[in-house]
């Protein structure tokens, strides 16, 4: 049987589903992968066919452009005749269910997050992306979710049917290779860490002035920044603003890197202020890693920290808050930071292991096979 997976990046399918992938071909399905072509192409294609797609900009909101996405995803749809197909992301969520829906073939969603449209709802972006959602998710057989808030608000705002909707932490964590390492040394002066895209709403803002009351207050540390700017995102910083951050010694810009865990392996302690995410798996690499958490009592995040355990919990879009759990992990023994750490690793094993998630995704696809062919 064929199953085609349709993501908005190379990138997002590679990294966040390649075990998933995997596991599927060696149980005999035909995986065939759609997204636009970027540099991790070439390692999608290594293992499964893939079909390069055009016309998806995940940042347009040229109807145009979505009206070529969706002709785009007909004809590939038609000519692949997959006996289900697995939609990840806005986007192919949207169009790709509507695609499915016109050609009779069933189809799964995936929503990995709701996003700035949902997190700023401005008016009317809002308005007409969740109109599209609610004519996209009647089709899929099931729409699965990363966390039970954004189930919740899409079945209380009467986008999605209850019974299709099915949640599943995040895209799992690989345990034997985020795994700490008894010989890295530590420094003596506590670092802070962040990994991920410099978003506004990933609480960036509120961390830097959370820095700055720190500072005001002469403690000694560090802060290492590591990810990238989003060109076009609108809610995304300039590379000159954390350039700026940098040269003001608030931060230490390390970059882009691929290599997320020689750098958890640098930190103390990993923050992540963000307003709202699915199941962020930055969180989940640092649990991994042994890394204590302080990150917001918010959708996708609060799963991941047991206040106090593993971490602490802060209101979103609360500096003074989050200055304040950062003053308290500068204030725990290095006794207590190795627990919270140890701790973290226990949660990651609990609730976020990698073939725990595999198996649920399998169950659910074959339940829809099971069902439909």
């Amino acid at each position: 049987m064929k199953l085609l997976f349709i993501a908005n990046t190379s990138y997002n399918l590679y990294n966040f589903r390649l075990p998933l992938l995997k596991a599927l071909s060696e149980k005999g399905y035909k995986i065939i992968v759609a997204a636009p072509e970027d540099k991790y192409t070439p390692l999608l294609k290594e293992v499964f066919e893939f079909y390069p797609i055009k016309f998806l900009d995940r940042k347009s909101t040229n109807p145009i452009k979505d009206l070529l996405f969706l002709k785009e995803l007909i004809e590939l749809s038609s000519k692949i005749k997959p006996s289900i197909i697995v939609n990840i992301t806005i986007k192919p969520n949207i169009w790709g269910n509507i695609a499915a829906a016109m050609l009779q073939i069933p189809s799964i969603s995936v929503i990995t997050g709701l996003g700035y449209t949902f997190t700023e709802r401005r008016f009317p972006i809002y308005q007409i992306v969740k109109a599209l959602y609610k004519i996209a998710l009647k089709h899929p057989k099931k729409v699965i979710f990363q966390n039970p808030d954004d189930a919740k608000f899409f079945t209380e705002k009467h986008i999605v049917n209850l019974e299709k909707v099915e949640v599943i932490l995040g895209s799992g964590i690989d345990l034997e290779f985020f795994k700490a390492s008894k010989n890295v040394k530590r420094k003596s002066i506590p670092i802070f860490g962040y990994a991920g895209r410099f978003l506004k709403d990933k609480g960036l803002l509120e961390f830097i002035e959370a820095i700055k009351i720190l500072r005001e207050k002469n403690y000694n540390f560090k802060v290492y920044l590591l990810g990238k700017t989003d060109k076009g995102n609108p809610n995304s910083f300039s590379e000159e603003e954390i350039l700026n951050w940098h040269l003001q010694e608030l931060i230490v810009y390390r970059g882009f890197s691929t290599n997320v865990k020689s750098f958890l392996e640098e930190i103390d302690c990993f923050v992540y202020p963000s307003y709202r995410e699915g199941i962020p798996r930055a969180i989940l690499e640092a649990m991994a890693m042994e890394k204590p958490i302080i990150t917001t009592n918010s959708p996708g995040c609060k799963e991941t920290v047991i206040d106090g355990w593993n971490g602490f919990l802060i209101p979103p879009k609360n500096s003074k808050a989050l200055a304040e759990a950062m003053e308290k992990f500068l204030n725990l023994s290095s006794q207590q930071r190795e627990r919270m750490g140890q701790n973290s690793r226990k949660l990651a094993a609990e609730k976020f292991a990698i073939d725990k998630v595999i198996n649920k995704y399998i169950e659910i696809i074959e339940e829809v096979l099971k069902e439909t062919c």
